[in-house]
């Protein structure tokens, strides 16, 4: 699974910190104990001993040696919580206490993958990022009510079962997404029907779950990429650039809305071919239907949405006149 590199370093930043605030109150509270008891204070330094003893023999690679020194360990912490229990005080209380049981506050599990105590907080940080573009968008949020039941005689369905079938096959494409495993949604309709509330639910959920999302604009992607091609991008423009190829969820926001170009359908095609081809996926939100992408951008541009994205119209009029009547 990708990460966003400067995301989850500035995670590791402020787990480190957490990490560091805690072992500080811990030290505190251990040396007002240690203070208090001249024994406990004593069994405490020979602990210490011992786990210098326990680096030098696993740097060693003396196996025999670890197992003896851990089983003098336990004797003491033995030792230790008989003597907290005789002052009434809680026999594991000078054991080691971790924030996390499952790295033991190192961030990393076993198999090398980070932790889910550090990516709670890379998950804030990707949540923090596209404040903007996720607003308050969930899916516990969107509200039927918006969707009357009157049948559109073009669509020969009305906006409240559209509505329902989108929705449906939004929250399950985003509960049950896997990198690798999910291909992705082409969500179009009119203006103002829903759709980027329904893209921003997605992409909060996939999120949640501790994925890589990159959520960006269609506008804000051709002109950055025009930029790059004469060098004229910034470090945060490149990064949202490469996030477009590297993340696990793709949400492309309003395609057609963009200033039309000639480099326009050359990049879109060169990102769905890399990113299909791959198995990543891209959730495509526009106004155009997908007849109209080939005039558009391209017939391969057509071809890839059509063939490997998921048709979802959202019907309805615009809710964004209704909230102002």
């Amino acid at each position: 699974m990708a990460y966003h590199k400067r995301l989850m370093e500035r995670a590791k930043e402020k787990y480190i910190a957490r990490v560091r605030a805690f072992n500080d109150r811990e030290d505190a509270r251990k040396e007002r104990l240690l203070r208090s008891s001249p024994r406990l204070a004593e069994i405490d330094r020979r602990l210490s001993a011992l786990s210098f003893r326990m680096a030098r023999a696993a740097l060693a690679g003396r196996k025999a040696d670890i197992a003896d020194i851990r089983c003098e360990a336990e004797t003491l912490y033995e030792t230790q919580a008989a003597i907290l229990t005789e002052i009434g005080k809680d026999k594991n209380l000078l054991r080691p206490h971790y924030l996390c049981s499952v790295c033991e506050d190192a961030g990393i599990r076993s198999d090398g993958t980070p932790c889910k105590c550090l990516l709670s907080f890379y998950t804030r940080e990707m949540l923090e990022k596209y404040a903007n573009f996720l607003g308050e968008a969930s899916f516990s949020a969107f509200s039927f009510e918006l969707y009357p039941e009157i049948v559109n005689s073009l669509y020969e369905t009305s906006p409240r079962i559209s509505a329902d079938f989108v929705y449906d096959q939004c929250l399950d494409f985003a509960r049950g997404f896997q990198p690798g495993r999910s291909m992705g949604i082409y969500l179009h309709g009119g203006c103002g029907v829903g759709k980027t509330f329904i893209a921003a639910s997605v992409a909060r959920e996939v999120i949640e779950k501790g994925y890589y999302v990159h959520c960006i604009s269609a506008i804000r992607m051709f002109a950055v990429q025009d930029r790059a091609r004469f060098g004229h991008a910034t470090e945060e423009e490149k990064e949202d650039l490469e996030a477009c190829f590297d993340a696990d969820l793709l949400v492309l926001d309003d395609l057609g809305a963009e200033y039309g170009s000639p480099q326009n359908a050359p990049f879109l095609s060169r990102l769905l071919n890399e990113r299909l081809a791959l198995r990543k996926s891209v959730m495509v939100v526009s106004g155009l239907r997908p007849e109209e992408l080939t005039s558009r951008y391209s017939s391969q541009v057509e071809s890839r949405i059509a063939g490997s994205l998921s048709d979802l119209l959202l019907v309805g009029e615009d809710l964004r006149k209704a909230d102002n009547n």
